[in-house]
């Protein structure tokens, strides 16, 4: 995660049908100053508290923004340590420091709390160490987009916070207004999202230019000027990561990690399906048994395809690690379809005698996936568990139980 640092930029540029002043918000920053720390521990109060008398979503906004960046100090060492983990709501309330990802996530719940839509959006970012011309492979930073009265605004609570290593010398400046809904085309200077949709630009800035800082010619530009935030509007949350991965790939291929996050995208979106069978009846599943199967493979395959092409040296050990997650995935899926079949059969007086043969050719398939799964897999265990159920269930011919 990228450092803090200080930009001087001023905010008076009106963006949308908006124009806001420094004083704009004094009042909202008033309020926010005599926010209790101790709420703290009960999010959904601080949430409350925040937007006491406050009716408009732009003062929502400036006091989530406002408490957050005066409230959660950059963790230091955890950057220097790379320790990104224990970035949730209460891990960052709890220790009251965060890096860039805990910042942007406590702002998305506050938001969200208060019915506000609002993204993370994770890029490229020009900060402390950044050097001129420097090439970007990987992610660095991330943000918030949120959506106020029909538009899209951009916003950095963790650069708010200010240089972190100003807390030694006993200086700290916060800078709220600097990165308070900032217009994209000022934005777009520090900040370049790995999914050009985020740039709000009708002109979209490439990787190349963002790194040279000047315009290239590129006839590519005019397929990413097309991608837009409303090409997610109707997606639900597996679909959208999936959209947004394949576009942050196209725009910068030698992001290895994408591939890797693409590839769990996709198996993510299979595994929704096997949640999806367990809520139907008895015929509902009969009659879409054969698609949903068609389906659940079609996204567990892009899970692979999404990683094949790469060298084991651009994502060390993952394929091996990902071809066990497909192999247990793909039983689970076909063990959950010969029980969900018994049981729902069993509930509708459905005579055994009808779906035998194919709650047993389920398992069958089930039983040549768990197999699969190498012995070093954290899912050998979980495997060979469902293995000793399966058998347990063709031995008694009851209903099997789950396994934890």
């Amino acid at each position: 995660m990228i450092l803090p640092v200080i930009i001087l930029l001023q905010l008076q540029t009106s963006y949308g049908q908006v124009k806001f002043e420094n004083s704009r918000f004094k009042s909202v920053d008033a309020h926010v100053s005599e926010v209790r720390s101790q709420l703290i521990f009960h999010p959904q109060l601080l949430v409350d508290k925040l937007t006491e008398n406050l009716y408009n979503d732009y003062d929502k906004v400036r006091a989530f923004y406002v408490w957050i960046a005066t409230s959660i100090e950059y963790d230091i060492l955890a950057y220097h340590l790379d320790q990104y983990d224990e970035q949730g709501v209460n891990d960052v309330l709890g220790s009251g420091k965060a890096l860039c990802s805990g910042f942007s996530f406590l702002f998305k719940y506050f938001c969200e709390k208060s019915d506000i839509k609002v993204e993370v959006i994770e890029g490229y970012a020009k900060g402390l160490g950044y050097q001129k011309n420097q090439k970007f492979k990987s992610t660095n930073h991330a943000w918030n987009a949120v959506y106020i009265h029909g538009s899209w605004y951009l916003l950095d609570v963790t650069w708010a916070t200010g240089n972190p290593y100003d807390l030694y010398k006993h200086q700290k400046k916060i800078d709220l207004d600097t990165y308070f809904l900032v217009p994209p085309e000022k934005f777009i200077k520090m900040h370049l999202p790995e999914d050009p949709s985020w740039q709000l630009l009708e002109n979209k800035v490439l990787l190349t230019e963002f790194e040279k800082g000047r315009k290239v010619q590129d006839p590519y530009k005019m397929k990413i000027n097309a991608y837009n935030p409303n090409d997610y509007a109707n997606l639900d949350e597996y679909d959208k990561d999936v959209l947004r991965y394949k576009r942050a790939i196209i725009f910068n291929p030698k992001n290895y990690v994408l591939n890797e996050r693409l590839s769990f995208a996709y198996l993510y979106k299979g595994i929704s399906i096997t949640d999806e069978i367990r809520k139907m009846d008895f015929n509902q599943l009969i009659d879409t048994v054969d698609v949903l199967g068609s389906y659940f493979n079609s996204f567990l395959d892009s899970t692979w395809l999404s990683i094949e092409h790469l060298e084991n040296w651009k994502i060390p050990y993952f394929k091996g690690i990902i071809k066990d997650e497909i192999n247990y995935q793909k039983g689970v899926f076909n063990y959950e379809l010969g029980t969900e079949l018994y049981v729902k059969a069993m509930q509708g007086n459905i005579p055994l005698i009808q779906i035998d043969e194919r709650i047993e050719a389920y398992f069958e398939v089930a039983e040549g996936h768990f197999e699969n799964v190498a012995a070093n897999s954290i899912y050998f265990n979980d495997a060979d568990e469902y293995l000793a159920i399966i058998a347990d269930f063709r031995k008694r011919k009851t209903k099997p139980s789950p396994a934890d």
